[in-house]
């Protein structure tokens, strides 16, 4: 499934919204209580960010989402029910302006490949700084990426060792424009 690009229009209201001085609305998806629970005080503490709803598991994300209208869901990859990919690509369905940001414990280039390919706009690990969170939240919420440093390193590594440094790697020609172009940033070391 191609990535969906966010429009300027998209854009603009994103803008309107934060110059109006509305805290980015998120929907923090995690199957561990104490970890939902710490992401949640990191991210209402932080003053222009406010957890809008909680979920415990894919199903329960998409049920929250229906309900309370959130701007970035912050999804774990490993929830039971329905797991974070499949949440995302669904979430995508339904709410396209929405940004979705991947956190998991998972460094498999199987998990982040797929979850870039559902258009996930950030990644995380869960190991990421506190900082690195509230940053890939106003990113996303921006309409831009955000790749923590480790998984730019393993994307790298990857389109390197398909031979993307010396020519096209193979499959390259499946890539949409947009794909292409988030590649050739991150070979150039952008996040």
């Amino acid at each position: 499934m191609p990535m969906q690009v966010v429009t300027n229009e998209v854009a603009v209201k994103r803008d309107m919204r934060e110059m109006l001085g509305r805290p980015i609305r998120v929907l923090l998806a995690e199957d561990h209580a104490l970890v939902r629970r710490g992401l949640r005080s990191i991210l209402d503490a932080s003053g222009d960010v406010t957890v809008v709803a909680e979920a415990i598991n894919g199903q329960d994300a998409l049920s929250q989402a229906r309900s309370a209208p959130a701007d970035v869901a912050i999804l774990d990859i490993a929830m039971p029910i329905m797991n974070g990919i499949a949440t995302a690509r669904q979430l995508r369905v339904e709410f396209p302006t929405m940004g979705i940001i991947m956190l998991s414990m998972h460094t498999s280039r199987q998990y982040i490949f797929e979850a870039l390919r559902t258009g996930v706009l950030g990644y995380l690990f869960k190991d990421a700084a506190l900082d690195d969170l509230l940053l890939a939240v106003r990113e996303v919420h921006a309409g831009r990426r955000y790749l923590a440093p480790q998984v730019s390193s393993i994307v790298l590594e990857d389109y390197i060792d398909r031979g993307g440094v010396q020519g096209s790697p193979p499959g390259v020609e499946q890539l949409s424009g947009r794909e292409r172009e988030v590649l050739q940033l991150l070979a150039e070391g952008k996040t």
